[in-house]
């Protein structure tokens, strides 16, 4: 059986959606299923904030190998995201408006206009001349599901749209301005209309399930990030003589990560003669520059590290030797199980949660037996100082993880369910 993926990240882009649709790549040949994805070209790493809108122009490239294909298509990008970052004189920035507008309303009828637009090209281009069986798009970008939309119409294929978030069922959309709004409109009507032609949709939650299912009236299905099992060689078995506490990737606008700061800061003095306590937020400031620039990190340089991203396998290896994961909840969010709980709970060592966000994140931490969920600074202070003693008195932080469940979440798990929801469509 063969299903085609049209994704925009894949490796070699080092962004985080990429693993999730590598994993499908790995492992859907062990449960019957030949996967070809389709794709855009990378560079080798990511390299700024702006990496997604850099112009890689090589031409088409297409990898065989026995558990599955990789087509690269160029990207061009448009005069968008070609003049993003320019400096513009008046003139210019009302050229590059005009530009931005017509893309955000035109794109709903003529994908080319889209920086990405030629992965519509080469997808109708290949479906006319191989047979596939099912076709799965994942977004976002969420314009990708009009493909999934016209390749039903012409080729009568089913096809599955995959959220890796939500897209108009988001709680967090607010008005921000005429066109903003009108455009969180068109969103609207057309994910309905696209995605209601689909066989079955997949998410990765179920509150994100359910939230979907009742806008676009299909089925649902909940199929989570993961970790790769592989990577495990050393967890939880470093051990070092400070303590240290690590957050992992971006911050958002709902995440409160500065109480949590507040907190540390208030219990650090307390234990500093006794042992070296880090703070470290890893990679946080590459997706928001701005994030190391927040007052509540004044005078912290000596305990709180805001280090920069590092290649893959530096990331292994301070996750390897961490005592105690962060992990923020986005305030008034339900169903944000991004691929960061998955990254921790493989290392079978604490997840400190701030705050409670009674839904996944709670869920899977409990039934992990990870967990150590707060709920106010004072609870936050509280944990933090039995883990600091704890440290000093036993030298280590104990765990006593459900490994089994935290094993069903393993990439390839993940993957095999994944096969189940195509063979049925």
């Amino acid at each position: 059986m063969k299903v085609l993926i049209v994704t925009y990240i894949y490796p070699p882009c080092t962004l985080t959606p990429g693993n999730r649709i590598y994993s499908w790549a790995k492992y859907l040949h062990q449960f019957g299923i030949s996967p070809i994805i389709v794709t855009r070209h990378w560079d080798d790493d990511v390299k700024s904030e702006n990496y997604t809108l850099k112009s890689v122009p090589t031409k088409l490239s297409i990898e065989k190998t026995n558990e599955y294909e990789v087509h690269r298509v160029p990207y061009f990008g448009n005069y968008r995201t070609k003049n993003i970052t320019k400096k513009k004189n008046l003139f210019q920035k009302i050229i590059y408006n005009i530009n931005a507008v017509k893309e955000a309303l035109l794109r709903y009828y003529f994908p080319h206009v889209l920086p990405y637009g030629n992965l519509f090209d080469y997808t109708n281009e290949y479906l006319s001349k191989n047979k596939v069986d099912v076709i799965l798009i994942t977004g976002n970008p969420f314009q990708l599901f009009k493909l999934g939309y016209d390749m039903k119409r012409k080729y009568h294929l089913p096809w599955i749209a995959d959220y890796r978030d939500g897209w108009t069922t988001e709680a967090y959309k607010e008005n921000k301005g005429i066109l903003t709004n009108l455009v969180f409109k068109l969103d609207k009507y057309f994910e309905k209309k696209w995605v209601g032609s689909a066989s079955a949709f997949t998410t990765v939650s179920d509150a994100l399930k359910e939230s979907i299912a009742n806008y676009v009236n299909i089925k649902g299905h909940v199929v989570y990030n993961g970790f790769f099992k592989e990577e495990l060689s050393n967890a939880g078995r470093v051990q070092n003589d400070s303590i240290v506490f690590l957050y992992s990737g971006a911050i958002y606008p709902k995440q409160d990560y500065q109480t949590f700061v507040s907190a540390f800061k208030k219990i650090y003095p307390r234990y500093k003669s006794k042992i070296e306590i880090k703070l470290i937020f890893l990679g946080t400031t590459f997706l928001n520059p701005s994030f190391a620039n927040d007052p509540i990190f004044m005078d912290t340089k000596e305990f709180i590290f805001l280090a920069d991203r590092v290649s893959y396998q530096e990331s292994l290896n301070i996750h390897e030797s961490c005592d105690v994961f962060l992990m923020f909840s986005h305030k008034g969010m339900k169903g944000q199980a991004s691929s960061k709980i998955f990254d921790y709970m493989k290392y079978e060592k604490p997840i400190l949660l701030y705050d409670n966000d009674k839904d996944v994140l709670e869920n899977l931490l409990i039934k992990s037996n990870l967990g150590i969920i707060c709920n106010t600074k004072k609870e936050i202070e509280e944990n933090l100082i039995a883990i600091i003693e704890q440290k000093i008195n036993t030298g280590k932080i104990n765990s006593q993880p459900n490994v089994d469940y935290i094993n069903t979440f393993s990439r390839e798990e993940q993957a095999g369910k994944l096969a189940e929801i195509i063979k049925k469509q």
